[in-house]
């Protein structure tokens, strides 16, 4: 999907661009519209590649976090981190209080 919006968004501002270089500098409209269309269609390909790229960088990052995020902790982090979670008790001095 990311790569398609891209590739869009590339083809139609290379397009634009095109368009209006040529205005600028006077070339007939049908050497403006030929040079427009060839400009889209390079650029479409070229976001189409980044997009692919940067959804297969995105979908790799957020499956290994996912991974990191589901593998148990080591043996001993888990005594570490459970020796301190529950609040200890203090033995009262003198047996009962009443």
């Amino acid at each position: 999907m990311v790569a398609r919006y891209s590739a869009a968004g590339f083809g139609l501002f290379a397009f634009a661009v095109s368009v209006f270089a040529g205005i600028a500098v006077g070339n007939p409209v049908r050497l403006i519209l030929s040079r427009s269309i060839l400009a889209l269609f390079a650029f479409f390909v070229l976001g189409l590649l980044l997009g692919a790229a940067a959804d297969a960088v995105v979908r790799e990052r957020t499956h290994s976090a996912q991974n990191e995020a589901q593998q148990p902790l080591p043996r001993q982090a888990e005594e570490s981190a459970g020796s301190g979670s529950l609040p200890q008790t203090m033995p009262s001095e003198g047996g009962s209080s009443g």
